[in-house]
């Protein structure tokens, strides 16, 4: 199973973005959305689960939560947008993955046999940090993730 990982839109969806995501099955968005015109967009990709970063704090984003757990495959991802505000370790929830946003830098790292993986931030480049997405893979054998480069 393919699934893409994108964070820190802040409201613009690059068609670069889309395109790296295309084939994704189900879509993770870790964060800091912008509008909810960004998920609609996604949604036409594949089914799209989201978390609500600190600067989604429009109306619209009372319904979206601040974090949850996402099923892919046989695995469970762990999502929220501040890797920080992780309560608790997400092995005692059963988690392969942590997916999260916040900081715009992109991160793959294992840590205690889970997968962190922060795919960066897809929207206005900030700083000279680079503009990416994620794609993880779930098999039977485990996960493989990569950092995608937008030219944008």
């Amino acid at each position: 199973m393919l699934v893409g990982l994108i964070s820190d839109t802040h409201g613009l969806v690059r068609p670069e973005a889309l395109a790296a995501l295309k084939y994704s099955e189900i879509i993770i968005h870790a964060g800091d959305i912008g509008s909810p015109e960004v998920l609609d967009e996604l949604r036409t990709i594949a089914p799209t689960f989201a978390v609500r970063g600190n600067n989604d704090i429009q109306a619209w984003a009372a319904s979206v939560p601040e974090r949850q757990i996402v099923e892919a495959g046989e695995r469970q991802i762990w999502v929220l947008h501040q890797v920080g505000q992780l309560y608790r370790e997400p092995v005692a929830d059963g988690c392969a993955a942590v997916v999260f946003g916040h900081t715009h830098e992109p991160l793959v790292k294992d840590r205690n046999g889970v997968l962190y993986i922060n795919p960066g931030s897809a929207g206005p480049r900030r700083f000279k940090l680079p503009v990416t997405v994620g794609r993880l893979w779930v098999t039977r054998d485990g996960l493989r993730s990569e950092i995608v480069e937008l030219h944008a």
